[in-house]
């Protein structure tokens, strides 16, 4: 009985020790899950937060962004370059949402409240977005990285994210024709356009026998196949795209520091107020404020000086009367009125400017040393004399077939003619697309008028029959107003006759290589288009955007150039 008890004694144990094990290892598999479900859930907390602060310092980028997006186009490059340090303090505050509370933001060097801003320019023109396809610009990189960190947590865990932009500036004279207004096309002959066109309005092409786009057209609203209203012309003939055609893309602003309307940006040729700043994004833009010479002619007198560069300081009334004229009066037909006329001789303008024929020329030594180039190159040119009724101002170039050597822009806030062959030196190339021995000119008016070389004055009252054309070449960039299509003055008279034409061009060419630009509406030459056969006849349009524009050291003294964002690069970056 005794060895009986004793092997049951050894059973219990057994039993015992085999539940202790079971025990133990139920205790260590329930540890270690217990284990990894506290790592997990730690993980879990860390990806989270990561994930928070990710999105807060992405946040934090997109402010940046927006602001200096905001201000390049409304204030200018140097207003932006001038006020990084402004960019980098512009972190999200719990005044905008209270969620922003719980973050802090630190710059590179940990220091509170910043994001970092790193600024790459370039001189070069680039191309700068897939939207305008072929589009260049000077391109403004900024580099804006943004460090974000949970407070209040028990855990420490940072995100960090970096944005590129870039803010381009967008020579306009890039586009064959750029339009800021509705843009409209109702040719009767056939038209060719041949460059990329933009409009940052909406597009109407109703032409009567048929319109070509050899490259892109955009609109920053729509392309229609429809009459703007008022317009009680239009054809239906057909339109051939050969590149895109897209509407709804980006509007290209002028950074003049308003709402870029229509009014707003006429101001870039008016002469400024006395109390304007020059360095405000208004000022900036002011071609009188671009202007090498000034000059303004008044009932009494023409006042003529050097430009803002150095405060206007050099006189120049007498060098002046040596390519300038205001006896010239003729008979605009379509504004039915007499013009009293301020001329300006390109040829004996170019003599001036010449240092062997002119030596005591004063200058141009001013010119080289405040401009890097002595030939003078912008001329703001304004007749301010008292009008009748029956009469307008105008400026009038003669003489210009061979211009000045480092090129020449004309501006002006009243309307300018051009008379005959203007930039086109070599006879050959008259009435040609070949721009290789033009220099880099453009006229800026309230509106532009090509007379041919057959113009007189004398027979500019008389009918139509005695103002017959002859065949003229126009080498240079327009920027101008227009008569917008209304119900009561009907057709603008559209994109075809944005150069307006005051003779008979039955038969006859006019020739033309550059970029037509409408950023405005006429002030002065207000009378609407009426039309063929009364005070004109129209040319055959041999019209061709000017590739030399392409090239930076080609473009036209004070090109105007849009703004535009791009984005670039986003990415994760180390925190710490």
């Amino acid at each position: 009985m005794r060895t009986n008890l004793s092997n049951k004694s050894g059973l219990t144990g057994t039993a015992l020790i085999t539940v202790v094990v079971i025990i133990s290892a139920s205790l260590l598999v329930l540890g270690a899950t217990l284990t990894w479900m506290s790592q997990n859930t730690t993980y879990t907390h860390r990806y989270n937060q990561y994930t928070r602060t990710v999105a807060a310092a992405e946040g934090a980028t997109e402010k940046v962004i927006v602001n200096i997006n905001n201000d390049y186009k409304l204030l200018g490059q140097g207003y932006v370059l001038k006020n990084l340090d402004k960019y980098r303090a512009m972190v999200p505050t719990k005044a905008e949402n209270r969620a922003w509370a719980y973050y802090r933001f630190t710059d590179a060097n940990n220091q509170g409240g910043r994001v970092n801003i790193e600024y790459i320019n370039s001189s070069n023109l680039t191309t700068i977005s897939s939207q305008y396809k072929g589009l260049l610009g000077f391109p403004s990189t900024f580099r804006v990285t943004a460090r974000a960190q949970e407070l209040n947590s028990p855990v420490t865990v940072k995100g960090a994210v970096e944005q590129q932009v870039q803010v381009s500036l967008i020579p306009l004279y890039q586009f064959a024709m750029f339009y800021n207004l509705d843009y409209e096309c109702t040719a009767l002959p056939l038209m060719t356009v041949n460059g990329p066109v933009h409009c940052n309005g909406d597009v109407y092409l109703t032409p009567h026998t048929g319109l070509t786009f050899n490259n892109d057209l955009t609109s920053s609203k729509k392309i229609l196949r429809s009459a703007k209203t008022g317009n009680s012309v239009p054809g239906t003939g057909p339109v051939t795209y050969k590149g895109a055609h897209d509407g709804g893309v980006s509007t290209l602003s002028l950074p003049i520091g308003t709402n870029n309307s229509i009014a707003a940006v006429r101001q870039v040729i008016e002469v400024p107020p006395p109390t304007e700043d020059p360095l405000s994004s208004l000022g900036q833009q002011r071609f009188y404020n671009k202007a090498d010479m000034l000059i303004l002619v008044s009932n009494s007198t023409i006042y003529a000086c050097s430009g803002r560069f150095n405060n206007f300081g050099l006189p120049l009334h007498v060098d002046v009367t040596n390519f300038v004229k205001t006896n010239v009066t003729f008979t605009n037909g379509r504004e039915g009125k007499t013009v009293r006329c301020t001329e300006i001789d390109i040829q004996k303008l170019a003599s001036w400017n010449n240092p062997v024929l002119n030596p005591t020329n004063l200058l141009r030594p001013l010119l080289l040393v405040q401009r890097g180039v002595a030939d003078v190159r912008v001329i703001y040119v304004a007749d301010f004399r008292t009008q009748l009724s029956s009469t307008q101002p105008g400026i009038r170039l003669i003489n210009g077939q061979t211009n000045l050597p480092s090129g020449l822009t004309i501006v002006s806030p009243h309307p300018v003619y051009i008379k005959g062959h203007y930039n086109c030196p070599t006879v050959g190339l008259l009435g040609t697309t070949n721009t290789t021995t033009t220099v880099p000119c453009s006229i800026v008016a309230d509106a532009i008028t090509v007379l041919s070389s057959a113009w007189n004055d004398g027979s500019s009252g008389l009918a139509l029959s005695s103002r017959v054309a002859v065949n003229t070449t126009v080498n240079a960039a327009f920027v101008a107003g227009i008569v917008q299509t209304s119900t009561t003055l009907g057709y603008s008279g559209g994109v075809e006759n944005f150069p307006r034409f005051l003779e008979d061009w039955n038969g006859r060419t006019s020739t033309y290589n550059g970029s037509m630009v409408v950023m405005f509406e006429s002030k002065y030459a207000t009378n609407k288009w009426a039309g063929i056969g009364g005070y004109y006849n129209p040319p055959a349009r041999n019209w061709s955007f000017d590739t030399n524009f392409r090239d930076p050291l080609k473009l036209p003294p004070a090109t105007p150039a849009a703004a535009a964002l791009v984005r670039g690069k986003w990415a994760l970056t180390a925190a710490n």
